[in-house]
């Protein structure tokens, strides 16, 4: 049921694509979608991970539900830095633009720091599952399943032109 929901999902975005930016499913409710230099601009850090465990953190919001940590064993940096070998990454089950972990999945991440802690950038936009060396699940503009590798290359090439537009002035506007 999972795949046919994701094919369905993505068919929507893929719709509302033509016409807008935001998706609207009856499972998932509204998802933001931001295009990649977004997510590689606003992001603090880019990882492969592993996700390892499911942790309840014993806190519940009136308005997002209970927070729950997918504990995740980092692989691979692509931007930025993490303190540690593994890291937690916090989401409320009942806020319906938050990604859903899975134990045994890799995915990679786009995560900001957030009151601590480590949070999905722009909620399902922020996570990406890695399935036979390919990104799969991608809630990210203009963006479409496609070998991990070339995925990477191109973060990267984006995150050298953003670094070369910030040494120039009046690039950066």
């Amino acid at each position: 049921m999972y795949a046919k929901l994701s094919n369905l999902v993505k068919l929507i975005a893929l719709t509302q694509l033509l016409i807008g930016l935001t998706v609207t499913t009856p499972a998932l409710g509204k998802i933001v979608m931001q295009p990649l230099e977004d997510m590689v601009s606003g992001a603090d850090v880019i990882f492969i991970g592993n996700v390892l465990a499911l942790e309840n953190s014993d806190i519940t919001d009136k308005n997002l539900g209970p927070k729950y940590y997918a504990l995740l064993r980092i692989d691979k940096i692509v931007k930025g830095s993490l303190p540690a070998s593994t890291v937690k990454v916090d989401y409320y089950t009942k806020y319906t633009g938050e990604p859903n972990f899975v134990v045994g999945e890799t995915c990679l991440l786009f995560v900001e720091r957030h009151k601590g802690g480590y949070h999905t950038y722009w909620g399902y936009g922020g996570k990406a599952v890695i399935k036979d060396g390919k990104v799969t699940d991608l809630f990210i503009i203009g963006e479409v399943e496609e070998t991990l590798p070339t995925f990477i290359n191109k973060i990267r090439a984006i995150m050298s032109i953003q670094k070369h537009q910030r040494k120039i002035p009046h690039l950066s506007k």
